[in-house]
């Protein structure tokens, strides 16, 4: 399956909302409202597959910190790389800036990916509506490691054992 992340034009949202209302329908444990309600958002990205089915949405309200809002992959486009592609998106619209996000407590498999794409728990302690903070330092490209034959070699003896990632 091939997916491509377009940015939706919000002058008519409603392929937004039947997006959301999908994704409430078949994780309504995975979202703090229970009903489709009209969200807001600053942007929002939707993951297409080959058929031009969406298969991912998330948006973005921006602020001084932007947070991601209602992220979702449907359950057929999961682990095939949509997620990912989405919040690789999100992180070239924000130019790399920091962004925060609530998930569900219970959610362990978004906690996981989210934990993953570099996310860090903000709360250890779930809010009244049952989320988590999390909070992104800025886009992967940002804040992934070096590659390997750039890291500093030791100048008082040999290099050292290749690693997992070598």
């Amino acid at each position: 399956m091939t997916v491509r992340v377009e940015r939706l034009d919000l002058t008519d949202p409603s392929r937004w909302w039947a997006l959301r209302e999908r994704a409430l329908t078949e994780d309504r444990c995975a979202f703090v409202a229970t009903a489709v309600v009209r969200a807001h958002a600053d942007a929002v990205f939707l993951a297409v597959d080959d058929d031009g089915t969406d298969v991912g949405m998330v948006g973005v309200l921006d602020g001084p910190v932007p947070e991601f809002v209602s992220m979702w992959v449907a359950p057929q486009a999961r682990r095939s790389g949509v997620g990912t592609l989405l919040v690789r998106r999100v992180g070239e619209h924000l130019a790399g800036r920091a962004t925060t996000l609530r998930v569900m407590a219970g959610n362990t498999e978004a906690l996981e990916f989210y934990g993953r794409m570099g996310f860090v728990l903000v709360d250890r302690t779930a809010a009244p509506d049952g989320t988590l903070r999390m909070r992104w330092a800025g886009s992967p490209a940002t804040t992934a490691w070096r590659a390997p034959a750039e890291r500093p070699r030791r100048s008082d003896g040999p290099r050292p054992a290749p690693t997992a990632d070598q």
